[in-house]
C-alpha cells in the first residue's frame, strides 16, 4: 500500500545481443512473442489488472539486418485505468538487467527498479532472498520447486496455479494484441481472462 494506486508503469526492457543467439529468431515479431511476453507477465502480476488496449509500434533501425521485428514501442490501458508504457529493445548495447528497468507511479509515491536495486520515493529498499543472495539472482532451482509444488496442488486438489495456461492467455494476448495493433496503425481493445 505504499504506493496507494498505481496510474502510471514505465518499463525499459533491453534484451542484450550478446551470450544470445538473436539471429536465429525466425518469426516476424521475436522479441515480442520471446521476451516481452515475460515482463508482461510481470506487468499484469505486479499490477493485479490485465491490459484491456493496446497502441503500439514495431520496427528495425536500420542496422539490424536479421529477420524479425526487434524494437517495441506499446501503451497499454490496464482494467483499473492504470496506463503501462513499455519499450523493449535487442540491442547490441548494455542491458540493464532481466528484470528491466522500472518506473511505478501512484497516488501515494513512485517506486523504481534501476540496475537491480529499488527505490521508493528516491530511498533505496534492500531486497534479496531470503537466503540472502541479490534480487538479480532468479535461483531458477528455487522457483522450479514452486512451479512443481504449485502443479501438485493442482493435480491433488484441484487447484488452479497462479502461472496457468489460462491466465498466462491474457499476456499472450497483450503480444497478440500489439503486433495488431502496429500492423493495422491504430488501438486495438483487448479481452481479459473475464471475457473467457
Amino acid at each position: 500500500g505504499a504506493l496507494g494506486e498505481p496510474g502510471y508503469v514505465h518499463l525499459d526492457a533491453f534484451f542484450g545481443y550478446p551470450g544470445q543467439n538473436l539471429q536465429t529468431w525466425t518469426q516476424p515479431y521475436p522479441l515480442l512473442a520471446e521476451c516481452s511476453i515475460h515482463h508482461f507477465d510481470y506487468l499484469r502480476w505486479a499490477l493485479g489488472q490485465d491490459a484491456v488496449a493496446v497502441s503500439a509500434e514495431h520496427w528495425n533501425p536500420s542496422w539490424v539486418k536479421e529477420y524479425g521485428l526487434r524494437y517495441a514501442y506499446c501503451l497499454f490501458e490496464m482494467d483499473r485505468g492504470c496506463r503501462v508504457s513499455y519499450r523493449g529493445i535487442a540491442t547490441r548495447g548494455d542491458t540493464i538487467s532481466w528484470l528491466g528497468h522500472w518506473r511505478v507511479e501512484g497516488d501515494r509515491g513512485v517506486l523504481k527498479v534501476e540496475k537491480d536495486r529499488l527505490y521508493l520515493n528516491n530511498e533505496e529498499v534492500e531486497v534479496a532472498w531470503e537466503n540472502g543472495r541479490n534480487i538479480s539472482d532468479l535461483n531458477l532451482s528455487g522457483l522450479n520447486k514452486i512451479v512443481l509444488e504449485q502443479f501438485i496442488d493442482y493435480i491433488r486438489k484441484d487447484k488452479e496455479p497462479s502461472i496457468s495456461g489460462k491466465n498466462n492467455l491474457n499476456s499472450l494476448h497483450m503480444v497478440f494484441g500489439s503486433v495488431e495493433s502496429a500492423e493495422k496503425g491504430r488501438k486495438v481493445k483487448l479481452w481479459t481472462r473475464n471475457d473467457l
